[in-house]
């Protein structure tokens, strides 16, 4: 969250619009997680 505010902040300083698409992801790489781990941390399929 701290990644967040602080680049929301930066779009600002630049008289820029924020996009939430070019926000840092977290990346799961487990290949034992459970999808109640999944979905406690919001992960999505993404299709491409």
């Amino acid at each position: 969250m701290t990644i967040l505010a602080e680049l929301q902040r930066q779009a600002k300083r630049e008289n820029q619009s924020y996009n939430e698409d070019n926000a840092p992801r977290l990346w799961i790489l487990s290949p034992s997680a459970g999808i109640t781990v999944l979905e406690g941390f919001g992960a999505k399929l993404r299709s491409d």
